[in-house]
């Protein structure tokens, strides 16, 4: 085995373990909410924060829609 040939499976072993390391934390950020809080209690939480970022998408047009009509007159 030469020189070259061993850096490059030691690349590849690098490589692999990095992505199942990084696959790892992937899944854990995902699933570990729910297991700590709960399935019912996070998906109600994830509900909560999309309403509230859909009252915050309407105020904030309703902002804008003001100021382009103040912008016409």
């Amino acid at each position: 085995m030469s020189e070259t040939e061993s850096i490059e499976g030691l690349i590849a072993i690098v490589g692999v373990a990095g992505f199942a390391f990084f696959g790892l934390l992937v899944i854990l950020w995902i699933v570990l909410p729910f297991l700590i809080m709960g399935t019912n209690k996070r998906l109600d939480r994830i509900i909560q924060l999309l309403k509230d970022n859909a009252n915050e998408q309407k105020e904030t047009s309703k902002h804008y829609e003001k100021l382009i009509s103040d912008i016409d007159k």
